[in-house]
């Protein structure tokens, strides 16, 4: 964390909060919340992002599930309707 301390920021938290919060350790502790919420932030969509790559996981093991059952069903159709054919024309 930097100590240095742009006077614009003095000046935006002056006009905001009023002169007597503008001082250099309103300033750090505002920086410290910021960060403390920025971390926090952080790890939410940490946890969002690997909640959503297990969602994605399982959709795809449904996805390929279904099309082994798609491909299954139109083999058996076909030779069901092979059978019917050769039982016609026997």
């Amino acid at each position: 964390m930097s100590t240095s301390i742009p006077v614009s920021l003095y000046e935006k938290l002056a006009e905001r909060f009023g002169k007597e919060l503008a001082t250099k350790e309103d300033i750090l502790l505002v920086r410290q919340e910021i960060e403390t919420v920025r971390q926090e932030l952080k790890g939410e969509i940490n946890a969002f992002r690997e909640e959503v790559r297990g969602e994605i996981k399982i959709m795809k093991m449904w996805i390929i599930f279904l099309g082994i059952l798609i491909v299954l069903l139109n083999q058996s159709s076909l030779a069901l309707i092979g059978k019917i054919i050769v039982s016609i024309f026997k």
